[in-house]
């Protein structure tokens, strides 16, 4: 699984949804929300353990904050 930390703004994954409410990154969506999603995973949440099977959602993150960037005083 990825953390939040890995992911990449304006990049698609693949993730799933906790009873608990924690959204759990999986991996890359190399379709780009456009692929069809089948089957299910068995995972066990690091948040409140609980193992159970989920359907997987696409996911595009767009962060509410923009990164920060050096401001470049002209001279």
């Amino acid at each position: 699984m990825l953390s939040l930390a890995d992911l990449v703004a304006g990049n698609w994954y693949i993730t799933i949804n906790c009873v608990c409410g924690e959204k759990l990154i999986l991996f890359a969506d190399l379709t780009k929300g456009k692929g069809t999603l089948q089957g299910e995973f068995i995972i066990t949440c690091p948040t409140c353990n609980m193992r159970a099977s989920y359907a997987a959602e696409h996911y595009h993150y767009k962060p509410e904050v923009e990164p920060w960037l050096p401001v470049r005083h002209a001279s």
